[in-house]
């Protein structure tokens, strides 16, 4: 069974190929870069404002796109323990807690 932060890789990118040897065992944010950089998407390095962690996201899937979100998190999780943990934060700290949580954007 995998962690919610774990995914699959196909290691000749053939998803059709399920043998043993062809697979291999990924982080999802290692994964999501791996593809990303072969591809040369716009990136951004951040810092998850809950848990701290660092990790690189294709910058079209981050706050700085979706103009829903304010800050961009690393799992579900953190996103639910922040919301329960800061629901009386105004919209101005929201933005400032976003900006603080990137670290560079780079062509990868």
């Amino acid at each position: 069974m995998l962690n919610d932060d774990e995914c699959i890789h196909h290691k000749d990118e053939d998803r059709m190929n399920n043998e043993f040897d062809n697979l291999e065992l990924m982080e999802k944010d290692v994964h999501s870069s791996y593809h990303t950089l072969k591809r040369g998407k716009n990136m951004v390095t951040i810092k998850c404002p809950k848990c701290g962690y660092v990790f690189n996201r294709a910058r079209r899937n981050t706050h700085l796109v979706k103009k829903k979100s304010h800050m961009t998190f690393y799992s579900k999780k953190c996103i639910g323990k922040f919301s329960f943990h800061t629901k009386k934060l105004n919209i101005k700290d929201r933005i400032k807690i976003g900006r603080e949580s990137i670290i560079r954007e780079y062509i990868g």
